[in-house]
C-alpha cells in the first residue's frame, strides 16, 4: 500500500486539543482500516491554516510526497477570518488541479460545524457546500452528519473546546467515513 496525507488545519493536525494523540487522530483511525501503515499516513495540519495556506504548501506537504490519496478538511479559518468567496474558490481550484494534476486522488472530508447562531452556521455551510463543489474523487459531509446531531444536542461529546475534535470526535469522524457509501474513498 502507499502513502495517504491528511492536509488541512488544526482540525486535521488535532493533537493539541483534549490529550488526543496521533493515533487518536480521525486521520490514522481511516488509514488504518484503509490498509496504510502508521508510518505512511501523513498528517499535514497546520493550525489556523486557511485554503490560501494549504494551497501555498501543496507542493511540499502533498506532493513532494507522491501519495495515492489526499484527504483536504479546511474551510473553517476561511469562514471566520471572512476570506471571500472568490478567493476560497480561486484557491480550493487551485488545489485541486495541482493534486489531481500529480496523479493523487482528492477526498473531501467538510469540516466540522461550529456552534452558534443559525446565521453564523448557515454562513459557516457556504464555504462547506463551497469545498463539496471543487472537483473531487468523493466527500465525506462532516459537517452535515454533525450538524444534525447538533440539532438534537448529541454533539458536545465530540469536542475537546468550542472548536476541536475530542477524542470522541476523531472516532465520529472515521465512524462517518467508514460506512459503506464511502466505500474505496480512502484506497488508492
Amino acid at each position: 500500500m502507499g502513502k495517504i496525507v491528511f492536509i488541512g488545519d488544526s482540525l486535521t493536525k488535532g493533537t493539541e486539543y483534549g490529550g488526543v494523540t496521533a493515533s487518536d487522530t480521525f486521520a490514522y483511525k481511516i488509514g488504518t482500516a484503509n490498509g496504510y501503515a502508521p508510518a505512511d499516513i501523513l498528517r499535514k495540519g497546520v493550525s489556523s491554516d486557511t485554503a490560501y495556506g494549504v494551497l501555498n504548501r501543496i507542493q511540499t506537504d502533498v506532493i513532494d510526497h507522491a501519495p495515492d490519496v489526499c484527504a483536504l478538511m479546511i474551510g473553517v479559518n476561511d469562514w471566520w477570518t471572512g476570506t471571500t468567496m472568490a478567493n476560497f474558490e480561486a484557491s480550493l481550484s487551485a488545489i485541486s488541479a495541482a493534486v489531481r494534476g500529480a496523479g493523487i486522488k482528492l477526498i473531501v472530508i467538510t469540516s466540522n460545524f461550529q456552534r452558534g447562531s443559525c446565521a453564523q452556521i448557515s454562513a459557516q455551510e457556504q464555504y462547506v457546500r463551497k469545498t463539496e463543489a471543487m472537483p473531487n474523487d468523493g466527500i465525506v459531509d462532516v459537517f452535515r452528519e454533525m450538524t444534525t446531531r447538533g440539532l438534537t444536542g448529541d454533539y458536545m461529546q465530540y469536542f475537546a473546546d468550542i472548536v476541536h475534535f475530542s477524542k470522541a470526535g476523531h472516532n465520529y469522524v472515521a465512524e462517518v467515513a467508514a460506512r459503506a457509501k464511502h466505500a474505496g474513498f480512502f484506497l488508492p
